[in-house]
């Protein structure tokens, strides 16, 4: 039975999500909230497609940006805990072609983005590597850059050592990185919906993703959809399915405690030093970790070109919310977690 309090808490959500909608000019939204094994509030606001006057709901399709992360680092920590790959194991070990500069670098570098690596997305500003290129093109491109600093000395965010892990993922499962995802966590967490961002494929329910520019919405350019590379954001997925995300999470039976334990566990540079991120947070293994209102919290923002999404977890609240939007704007969907998350704590 719904006590009186959550009932509030519940009207407080749908007021303040309704109210940043409007001001922040947001298509659509779907909305979960999760306290243990309960979804205490699961909701979709607004448009999922504005020119059908689409709705959104729990099945709606949304590209899911960089939560595509945290499904990369689980796919590392199966094979870690397969003894098939080690997190202190140097890419050379596996992938001896790479670069001699890249030598010294770790999985764990690329995990926690200390590697170096530049970003194919912030750092590289020119057309030479297509937003929809394969992952091995976007690493022979890369490739050819010098490192922004030797590995381990600091923390940048780095697209780009995601794309290296699904081709590590590869190399260690011998079986393409989509097809390792779906035999060892798509399909055993019956993640129907979840599947790689492909614009030939027909998505039964996907969402379309806006700008809002000069007043009035428009479409994102279609050149920035459709992502060839993975391990870092390619994924598009559904509220009904990142609930099962979540709750495999919780479980302790998809991956192990001791597993977990290291992925959320604050990296540190050369120096000794927690590594020190633009989001003024410590970070894990594809996920920032700070606190909000004195509240514990661990998240994976995601944004591109149409979308905003979140998947924060409150772990001291035993609390997870989950905010997928089709809007354009940096770390909205962050801002709107945090702010939900206040509310029902």
């Amino acid at each position: 039975m719904t006590t009186t309090n959550e009932r509030m808490a519940d009207n407080a959500v749908d007021r303040y999500v309704q109210e940043r909608m409007r001001a922040d000019h947001i298509p659509g939204l779907a909305l979960t909230v999760i306290r243990g094994v309960e979804v205490i509030l699961q909701r979709g606001y607004g448009f999922a497609n504005l020119e059908y006057r689409a709705p959104v709901t729990a099945d709606s399709v949304f590209e899911i940006c960089s939560i595509s992360k945290q499904f990369t680092v689980a796919a590392a920590m199966l094979l870690v805990e397969a003894g098939v790959l080690g997190v202190d194991d140097t890419l050379h070990s596996y992938l001896p072609d790479l670069p001699e500069a890249w030598q010294r670098i770790t999985v764990r570098h690329l995990l926690t983005a200390t590697s170096g690596i530049k970003d194919y997305l912030n750092d590289i500003h020119d057309d030479a590597v297509p937003i929809q290129a394969s992952s091995q093109t976007v690493i022979q491109y890369v490739s050819t850059h010098d490192l922004n600093f030797p590995p381990g000395e600091r923390w940048s965010y780095s697209n780009s050592g995601f794309v290296l892990l699904s081709l590590l993922i590869e190399q260690r499962s011998g079986l393409p990185y989509r097809e390792f995802l779906q035999r060892r966590i798509l399909a055993p967490l019956q993640l129907h919906a979840t599947c790689a961002n492909d614009l030939r494929r027909v998505i039964p329910n996907r969402v379309a993703g806006y700008l809002w520019e000069d007043a009035v919405w428009r479409n994102r350019r279609v050149s920035f959809a459709g992502k060839q590379s993975d391990g870092d954001g390619e994924l598009v997925s559904t509220l009904a399915d990142l609930i099962k995300w979540d709750a495999a999470w919780r479980s302790n039976q998809f991956l192990l405690p001791s597993s977990l334990q290291q992925i959320w566990t604050p990296a540190t540079v050369n120096s000794g030093t927690l590594a020190q991120t633009t989001l003024d947070s410590d970070y894990g293994f594809g996920w920032f970790l700070g606190e909000h209102e004195g509240h514990r919290v661990y998240w994976t923002p995601g944004a591109g070109e149409g979308f905003s999404t979140s998947l924060m977890r409150f772990p001291d609240d035993d609390l997870t919310v989950i905010v997928l939007s089709n809007c354009d704007e940096f770390l909205w969907a962050d801002a709107l977690a945090r702010g939900i998350g206040a509310l029902v704590w």
